[in-house]
């Protein structure tokens, strides 16, 4: 394995944007986000373990999940993504194993093991599996991410189709995360594959090597908090709605369907779109050349407004057809928007900063992950499930108002 600090014949200032190499990352890291995927949907299938006990550990890990992505940042600029993937990997798996050898009276530390080590095991994968076609790409950059993207997508459609043709598979949360070692497995190679560009940004700091890697002004630009506050709208907007969705499903009158396959529905109509979304997007914007934030702040201002507006009139719809077809048109906005806006990272805060930022909207969609149950709860409690589209509606076409006025205001230059 060579030395992730040696000098390369290319870095995240001149990546190859290309070639086999470059390609064959895109493959490693669309699998690496699938298996990610699939093994947070054995977790969270197993049904004994999310009714009977852990449901407050898996609350903890879908915060911690995202809220670590800040951490395995700071180690990527230190280490590189391939060392941080293979720790991800080696956490997830210590984590869940040795929790599904443990009896329920051991909580605190089933606790420690899920909720903890292996939310941040995934938490590493994700940022893995998206910062590489970020930085190893420039004008076919958005084709690659959307790639990436289609495998987190593919990985759920496999875990819903896989728990409705053999439901008595999943469910047994002691075989579901001892299985989660051969996606685990699997993504250890991919992350063995990844090969870190150079990072070296010529500038130094006395305080330390971190430091000397990250241009300070990055930190006061007001157009990162801007569009980290538009993320935040938008991570807690979208999920208080889409929560509710089997609710929405469940008030169309469906006859002689059980339940499984209501869910199925309900799950495969949003993320369907979201691939037909991303496919859409590989196809038609595969040499989209537009670099200016001005203009994809625009498209995903519009993006959202249209996703509000639909949570906004979901309630209303009474007919399974438009049902599904809300989901589908939201899953088309959801995957453009979160491509679109990881695409315009490297140009609008430089290339060395991608690990950073993108790290940095991972923690405040944790943050977002962390009051949702709570405000849900508050809706729920005064309203019915329709209060959480209206609400969650009103937040999305926050956000999309937000993109359009940040447009008028440009990043400072980076390198």
């Amino acid at each position: 394995m060579e030395p992730e600090t040696a000098a390369t014949r290319t870095s995240v200032y001149n990546p190859p944007d290309g070639g086999w190499r470059s390609w064959m990352i895109v493959l490693a890291c669309f699998i690496l986000n699938m298996c990610n995927t699939v093994v947070q949907g054995l977790i969270f299938l197993s049904d004994d373990f999310n009714k009977e006990f852990g449901k407050d550990i898996l609350e903890a890990f879908l915060a911690v999940k995202e809220l670590g992505v800040v951490v395995a940042a700071i180690l990527m600029v230190l280490f590189g993504y391939r060392v941080v993937g293979i720790a991800g990997c080696i956490m997830y798996a210590v984590g869940l194993f040795v929790a599904s050898l443990l009896e329920r009276d051991m909580f605190p530390i089933i606790s420690v093991l899920v909720g903890g080590l292996a939310a941040m095991g995934s938490s590493f994968l994700l940022l893995t599996a998206i910062v590489p076609p970020l930085e190893y790409f420039a004008t076919k950059r958005i084709r690659a991410i959307g790639i990436v993207r289609v495998g987190e997508v593919i990985g759920v459609i496999i875990f819903v189709l896989g728990n409705l043709s053999t439901p008595s598979t999943f469910g047994k949360w002691r075989h579901n995360f001892r299985y989660t070692l051969i996606p685990v497995g699997i993504a250890t190679v991919c992350c063995a594959f990844l090969k870190p560009l150079e990072l070296n940004s010529g500038r130094r700091n006395c305080v330390g090597y971190v430091p000397g890697l990250v241009d300070w002004k990055l930190f006061k630009d007001l157009v990162l908090y801007l569009l980290l506050v538009i993320v935040f709208l938008d991570q807690f907007g979208k999920p208080l709605a889409t929560n509710q969705y089997n609710e929405l499903l469940a008030n169309v009158k469906i006859e002689d369907i059980e339940d499984i396959v209501t869910t199925t529905l309900a799950t495969l109509a949003l993320n369907l779109g979201e691939l037909a979304g991303l496919f859409l997007m590989i196809c038609c914007c595969c040499c989209w050349k537009e670099r200016e934030i001005g203009t994809v702040l625009i498209i995903v201002g519009s993006l959202n407004i249209v996703a509000g507006v639909l949570f906004c009139i979901a309630p209303s719809l009474n007919a399974l057809a438009l049902v599904a077809a809300f989901g589908a048109l939201f899953g088309i906005s959801k995957g453009v928007f979160n491509s679109l806006l990881d695409n315009t990272i490297p140009d609008a805060f430089g290339k060395g900063h991608v690990r950073i930022v993108e790290g940095l909207f991972g923690f405040i969609a944790g943050i977002a992950e962390l009051v949702i149950d709570s405000a849900e709860g508050g809706i729920l409690h005064k309203h019915n499930w329709r209060g959480s589209f209206y609400i969650g509606g009103g937040l999305v076409i926050a956000s999309g108002i937000g993109a359009f006025l940040t447009r008028f205001k440009k990043p400072k230059n980076y390198r």
